[in-house]
């Protein structure tokens, strides 16, 4: 049994990693689309 607190860990640590993969895409698809309404703007 000893080789379950390291799971925990591994699930814990990965869904983190999930997390941050989540954020970090969602904070550059929103940089992309303001620079793209800044384009617009500029355009337009």
């Amino acid at each position: 049994n000893s080789w379950l607190p390291f799971m925990n860990l591994y699930f814990i640590f990965t869904s983190h990693l999930i997390i941050c993969k989540c954020f970090i895409s969602w904070v550059l698809l929103t940089m992309f689309w303001t620079k793209i309404g800044v384009i617009e703007k500029v355009v337009g």
